[in-house]
């Protein structure tokens, strides 16, 4: 099968607006106060092994990860801890637990393999995690074992298993986030030489066809717009086709989608916090997944720069480790682990979209994290962001419709549009280096959320954000966060 190959410029793609402004930020003198963190790949696995240990005890006797709020097992869980407990394994971690990770990930090779679109929940975000799994564990497994894995995986047609597909192929621009993992997914597996067959569509041609569809959805600025805008939802796109690429994907595509990587994470540079807090905005916020996928991102861009761009390397480096600092709270200092940027118990799932189960998003965040560390090379040395540095506005318009503003370790998030389902427009996030993220301020309030709350929690009367507001003539109360 040939796919068309789409126009591979996305909208935009001619002026990147951001042009040159990274290296003029970065040419300024670091702050006096500033130090290393001496951070290493261990970070990221340290913060991951005590979540994937407790996760362990969720596996069942069949291998799936049940989730231990709402006792069942959720969407993509499985994979993600497997995937997860893989990366730990090939780190020479968790050898008590090497039995349940193999167990799971047979469940997941054979749940996948004989699976179809009405039986394998969101089964599009498996292929990825497998594939990691499969290059971690396939060398410490029996060639029985391993070779079982692999069959199972070459059989998965895609366009009957997943749900995001349109054999067709005439509409593939209306899907979505979906889509792009999926298709990263498809194109590891072929760069990891798990087979396939000429009777259907998968691998590089599956990514190709279904990867070009996508680019109409980038911006100048590099960044992936699913639908309302959530900020979450452009770096974790961006980290699939970036997955893709690391592993081996060097076809056609590559060329344009290295040049959105390239915007995009030059963007998220300016667009984090100085202690490295991605911004809130839309659906899937405030979970610590997201600063997970910048240390990914962050790490893979550091490589990138390694050898031409020492400076823009370490300034990716310092993010990855800020991201991962950011994080580590939740994570660390408290038992149960929280998902979620807040200490309510678990089981509240307070603040979370109702997708957002307690398994599948701490999974997912001890699945970037395994990226991560996957990905990092401790050689490159660390320089201080753009957002430690400060002194520059950035606007995304009208695109994400955000405004940052970044001066002396202060950070201003503004929403000139705010989705009401989520945020309220104004100035919602106010944060001074050093202190607790919430202090001042940490996030707008929409007084239509679509997150749940905790027992006698509710969300408030009117949209909360810093802006002005107002009284008509009739003595009517308005503000601009309305």
């Amino acid at each position: 099968m040939s796919p068309e190959i789409r126009n591979l410029a996305p909208l935009g793609l001619n002026a990147y607006p951001l042009e040159g402004k990274i290296q003029q930020v970065l040419a300024k003198p670091p702050p006096a106060d500033w130090q290393a963190s001496q951070f290493t790949r261990d970070v990221y696995l340290d913060v991951m092994e005590p979540v994937v240990r407790c996760a362990a005890t969720w596996v069942s006797s069949e291998g799936a990860l049940i989730d231990p709020v709402i006792h069942k097992e959720w969407a993509h869980s499985t994979p993600r801890f497997v995937s997860s407990a893989a990366v730990l394994l090939h780190f020479g971690r968790i050898a008590d637990l090497q039995a349940i990770a193999f167990k799971a990930m047979s469940y997941c090779c054979q749940r996948l393999s004989n699976s179809d679109t009405s039986e394998t929940p969101s089964s599009d975000f498996w292929m990825r995690e497998l594939v990691t799994a499969y290059d971690c564990l396939s060398p410490i497994a029996s060639d029985t074992c391993a070779r079982q894995w692999k069959n199972a995986l070459a059989a998965v047609d895609p366009e009957n298993t997943y749900k995001t597909v349109d054999p067709s192929h005439l509409n593939l621009e209306r899907f979505n986030n979906w889509a792009v993992y999926s298709s990263a997914g498809e194109s590891m597996r072929e760069s990891a030489t798990i087979g396939g067959s000429d009777r259907f569509l998968w691998g590089n041609l599956f990514f190709e066809t279904y990867m070009a569809a996508q680019t109409h959805r980038f911006t100048a600025h590099g960044m992936y717009r699913d639908p309302n805008d959530p900020m979450t939802y452009d770096i974790t796109t961006r980290l699939q086709f970036a997955a893709a690429i690391a592993r081996g994907y060097n076809g056609p595509l590559r060329a344009s989608l290295e040049e959105i990587l390239r915007r995009g994470n030059q963007t998220m540079l300016f667009f984090v916090s100085p202690d490295g807090f991605v911004p809130f905005g839309g659906r899937s916020s405030q979970f610590n997944f997201q600063e997970a996928i910048t240390c990914a991102l962050s790490e893979l861009e550091a490589h990138r720069y390694r050898d031409s761009d020492t400076t823009l390397a370490g300034a990716f480096k310092r993010q990855a480790h800020l991201a991962v600092k950011a994080i580590k709270p939740w994570f660390s200092e408290s038992m149960p682990a929280r998902h979620i940027k807040n200490y309510f118990p678990p089981e509240t799932r307070h603040g979370c979209d109702t997708y957002g189960q307690y398994s599948v998003y701490s999974m997912l965040a001890t699945s970037y994290l395994g990226l991560a560390a996957l990905y990092a090379d401790d050689t490159i040395a660390e320089h201080p962001t753009p957002a430690e540095i400060g002194g520059y506005a950035v606007a995304l318009q009208p695109a994400f419709h955000k405004i940052f503003l970044c001066a002396k370790g202060t950070y201003v998030e503004i929403d000139t549009q705010a989705d009401p389902n989520h945020d309220a427009t104004g100035i919602g996030r106010i944060l001074f280096k050093g202190f607790p993220l919430g202090f001042p301020l940490g996030m707008p309030f929409s007084a239509t959320p679509r997150c749940l709350y905790a027992g006698d929690c509710s969300a408030p009367e009117e949209p909360v954000a810093l802006g002005p507001a107002w009284q008509d003539l009739d003595g009517t109360r308005d503000s601009l966060a309305a």
